[in-house]
Parts: structure tokens; sequence; C-alpha cells
């Protein structure tokens, strides 16, 4: 995990390992501010479960700025880490 910290994976690396493919999780950019995440809401993974597509909706310095279901955009950089659950639960979404 602390290469993934420093250095980021791409978004679907993240997700596909996670139960439930992550819904409900939030990711972050390494080098954004701590307030601002994509909250996961829906993923379809591809047929060789190697890739796929990932929506949800964007905080952004703690205000959103997305609807509660577009796509996630950057997810095939290698630019993403994951948030601990309780990172971002009093933001309105459930901390599975």
């Amino acid at each position: 995990m602390a290469a993934q910290a420093k250095h980021g994976v791409k978004l679907f690396e993240i997700v596909k390992s996670l139960p439930g493919f992550g819904i409900g999780r939030t990711v972050t950019r390494t080098t954004w501010p701590s307030d601002s995440y994509w909250r996961i809401v829906d993923v379809k993974p591809k047929v060789d479960g190697k890739s796929g597509k990932v929506w949800g909706y964007k905080v952004w310095k703690g205000e959103k700025q997305t609807s509660d279901h577009c796509k996630v955009f950057g997810a095939a950089k290698k630019v993403w880490t994951l948030l601990p659950k309780e990172a971002h639960a009093e933001a309105g979404g459930k901390a599975e």
C-alpha cells in the first residue's frame, strides 16, 4: 500500500480487489487535497476482468461537483489511491 499511496495505480486495479467492486468506497488522486475525492456508485468490468468503467460522483474541496452517476475521469491513469472507509463517511455516503 505504501507504493500505492506515493505513486498511485489505475482505478480499476483498486476496485477489482474490493468486495462489490468498491461501490460506496471513496478514491482520490495522489495529488488532490484531502477533502477532494470520488465516491464510487457503479462499476462495469470488461469480460477479461482486467479493466472496466467506473461511475461515481466527484467532491472537490468539500463540494459536490457532478451528478450522482457520472463516469470517473482519468480512471486509466496511475494516479489513484483508496481512502479508508471512515475517511468520508460523514460526507453522505455509507462506510460499509
